[in-house]
């Protein structure tokens, strides 16, 4: 969630009930909040929730995992929204460093009659990291066959016996019973 991550001047946690019912963090100044994440698997997928007060442009959000920069998004949305993005290289399981700052702030007033004064803002709801490698899914049954010897052949003594399986998604073992054992 963004408000466990730390705050500093112009960084603050305010209470949203948008954010179903949770705390935010709302930045008004260019501060980094950060904190550490702590994966419990691979993470090939970062999602970050927010959403941006507009005075005079929208907020712009740089989010950065281990000095990484992964997001950078404009936020121009006043509703909560989601910024994805998937990765080019998995986060590995472990402790990760992630931070977030607003790069352009603003303090004014909005449009030419100078009596209506606002602030740029932007909210960090929360950060996921999201795994979205897709298993693959064994939906055929393995064939199998006996190439040695050749079926119908009558043998007697010592024998070799051979056999090949391939399946859709891979064969780890191949185990041959005569007469159940």
């Amino acid at each position: 969630e963004g408000e466990a991550l730390t705050t500093g001047q112009g960084v603050s946690v305010v209470s949203d009930s948008l954010a179903g019912g949770m705390q935010a963090m709302k930045f008004t100044s260019t501060t980094v909040s950060s904190g550490t994440v702590s994966l419990s698997g691979a993470s090939n997928r970062v999602v970050v929730r927010a959403k941006g007060d507009q005075c005079n442009g929208a907020p712009n959000m740089l989010v950065n995992v281990d000095g990484k920069l992964l997001v950078n998004a404009n936020v121009s949305g006043g509703t909560w929204g989601d910024y994805t993005v998937d990765l080019s290289a998995a986060l590995p399981t472990g402790s990760h460093t992630v931070s977030v700052q607003m790069t352009n702030p603003y303090t004014g007033y909005k449009g030419k009659s100078r009596n209506v004064s606002c602030t740029r803002a932007l909210f960090v709801d929360s950060i996921q990291f999201q795994d979205t490698t897709v298993t693959a899914v064994d939906a055929s049954a393995p064939t199998t066959s006996i190439t040695s010897p050749a079926s119908n052949s009558t043998v007697s003594g010592t024998v070799s016996i051979s056999a090949s399986a391939s399946d859709d998604v891979g064969v780890t073992k191949v185990e041959l019973y005569i007469d159940g054992a």
